[in-house]
């Protein structure tokens, strides 16, 4: 009779930490998947100062990097050119220094909104560093980052 209980405590053991190693199996954290982007480039074409109703428009292209390649979303920024251009001088306003005044700000625009809508899906930013496209390495991006 000895030899049952010998075995009987031995199965019990193997059963129990059979049954805890699988509890701890299933508790083990799944390995983080995510996914990326970037805001690659603000376009801000010149614009015509010479007029108080123009509305200067800034661009700012995010690349949402898949298997595939980049899919690509413009966020853009509009705002009337008196508003931009308060701060300067009448003299000012509608010449060259305004024309570059407007541009600056509506890239900034630009480049607030797409954060804040990056920002507002769950993204997280990530880094800076430079974006390489089509061989040239000039172009500043901010990187992404959120879970799939």
């Amino acid at each position: 009779m000895r030899p049952y209980r010998t075995f009987e405590k031995f199965a019990v053991a193997i059963f129990l930490i059979t049954i805890a190693g699988q509890v701890v199996i299933a508790q083990a954290p799944k390995r983080a998947r995510w996914e990326y982007c970037s805001i690659t480039e603000i376009k801000t074409p010149f614009v015509n100062t010479s007029q108080a109703e123009v509305k200067p428009t800034a661009i700012a292209s995010i690349c949402y990097f898949r298997a595939a390649g980049c899919v690509r979303e413009e966020v853009k920024y509009e705002a009337g050119l008196a508003e931009l251009t308060k701060d300067l001088s009448p003299q000012d306003r509608y010449g060259g220094p305004g024309m570059y005044v407007a541009r600056e700000k509506v890239a900034q625009g630009a480049l607030a909104r797409a954060i804040a809508k990056l920002g507002a899906d769950g993204w997280e930013m990530v880094g800076q560093a430079v974006f390489v496209f089509d061989g040239s390495l000039n172009n500043p991006a901010i990187y992404f980052k959120r879970r799939k």
